[in-house]
């Protein structure tokens, strides 16, 4: 019976992720706004009044906050009355709290759990500050589906924010049995969050639903680096002009395939700082009256900071291996 009942759910999950939905432009303007607000001051976001990413998403009502002070994690939560969806970003990397470079640059695994790919690894600092919010996340979301009479989600996140929205997308499916059909997922500036077998159970669970924007030659995106064996999974939407919203190529990362190099995996060495910061041809700076991190350096300054921390650690390891 137990065998009957697992086959039956993995069937379930199989079939309606592997589902293809499209990469729709308004939908990804709009996630860019949701995930740009993420950085504005709490006070402000649980007002909705937090400068043009709230005026140019009007509806929200009940945000609710979830944050672990500790790793300094942040997402929130709300009910979008305009489109009629529950609406879960996360914050990506915070300039002033060295916990978040801390969380960015580490490459090594924990195990994934999961009952169909049991080696599966993830990211240990990505998983780490996931796990400080999770429970509370889910009970935020459950209590706005029972408020809601059950409504789709959007949930998305930039940086480091779109690594945890992966995580809790994962959850969503598996923990809170939300269907596939019922969820819209995009990222920005996205880093890599696990290996092979991760990547597989993300294409298993979630399937052709998950869009990852990448501006030009991001470097975020190409962290940790695939020498230290991780995989990005999802559908890649490469935009070659950070000025261009419309213009864009389409790249899928299949199970057991590398990433493909028509997209900007096709930079070998990819150094773009600024066009992480600037989305949909909009600049993340403009998008809040005031950040929460405001006598924080620059968005810009934190992502140089983990680039460089990041190259001290693969030296290190590198030496630790004897290479050097």
């Amino acid at each position: 019976m137990r065998t009957f009942l697992l086959f039956s759910v993995l069937f379930t999950l199989s079939q309606s992720a592997s589902q293809t939905v499209s990469y729709e432009l308004e939908v990804s303007k709009q996630a860019w706004r949701y995930s740009a607000a993420a950085y504005c001051v709490y006070e402000d976001l649980e007002k909705w009044d937090c400068g043009r990413a709230c005026e140019e998403t009007q509806g929200m009502l009940d945000v609710q906050m979830v944050r672990d002070a500790d790793r300094d994690t942040f997402a929130y939560v709300g009910y979008d009355n305009s489109t009629g969806k529950i609406v879960i970003a996360f914050r990506g990397t915070n300039g002033a709290e060295s916990t978040n470079w801390i969380t960015n640059i580490k490459t090594d695994f924990d195990k994934y759990p999961n009952w169909l790919y049991p080696d599966a690894g993830v990211h240990s600092g990505f998983y780490t500050a996931y796990k400080g919010i999770a429970d509370n996340l889910k009970q935020a979301v459950q209590r706005l589906r029972d408020k809601y009479d059950y409504p789709e989600i959007m949930v998305t996140g930039h940086s480091m924010g779109g690594a945890l929205a992966l995580l809790g997308v994962l959850d969503l499916r598996t923990d809170l049995s939300i269907p596939p059909e019922n969820i819209t997922f995009y990222t920005f500036g996205q880093p890599r969050v696990g290996g092979e077998n991760f990547r597989d159970y993300v294409y298993f669970v979630i399937g052709q639903r998950y869009f990852r924007v990448i501006h030009e030659d991001d470097m975020v995106p190409h962290l940790p680096s695939i020498y230290f064996s991780f995989r990005h999974a999802g559908i890649e939407v490469w935009y070659t002009d950070q000025q261009d919203s419309e213009d864009y190529k389409i790249c899928v990362n299949y199970p057991g395939r590398l990433e493909s190099h028509d997209c900007s995996n096709q930079y070998s060495m990819p150094t773009g700082v600024d066009v992480h910061t600037r989305y949909m041809g909009v600049e993340l700076s403009e998008m809040c009256k005031k950040t929460q991190a405001a006598s924080a350096p620059t968005y810009r300054e934190s992502i140089m900071n983990t680039a460089i921390s990041y190259t001290i650690y693969i030296f290190k390891k590198f030496d630790s291996w004897g290479l050097f």
